[in-house]
């Protein structure tokens, strides 16, 4: 049982849980960010959804991938956080800063209102 967004402690929580009440593995990257996805997968033998979630139930699957390190975690936060932000929250020269790195006709990475 692996959450990539999650510390080790918490992993390893679950996956007692898991197997505790009979469940099967999973893992996903929890990501946020495109180059953040597939950092951590569920694999099994299966060639439609259906034999996927099949292979979950009989707890046929690996799961494959690793925790991101905390360093990596800030990273992402400082990068995401201020989508999430109210405009008037965040100082209009770091707003500019983070809107002058973005493609053109992209506009602004805060929410309006």
């Amino acid at each position: 049982m692996i959450c990539g967004g999650m510390a080790r402690s918490h992993n390893l929580k679950a996956a007692g849980l898991a197997v505790a009440h009979g469940l099967g593995r999973t893992g996903g990257t929890d990501g946020h960010l495109l180059y953040e996805l597939g950092g951590v997968v569920t694999c099994a033998e299966a060639d439609t959804v259906e034999e996927f979630l099949d292979a979950i139930r009989a707890k046929k699957t690996a799961v494959i991938g690793r925790e991101r390190p905390l360093f990596e975690k800030a990273v992402m936060g400082t990068a995401v956080l201020p989508h999430h932000l109210p405009p008037y929250t965040v100082p209009p020269i770091l707003q500019a800063r983070w809107e002058q790195d973005l493609p053109p006709g992209s506009g602004s990475l805060l929410r309006a209102g």
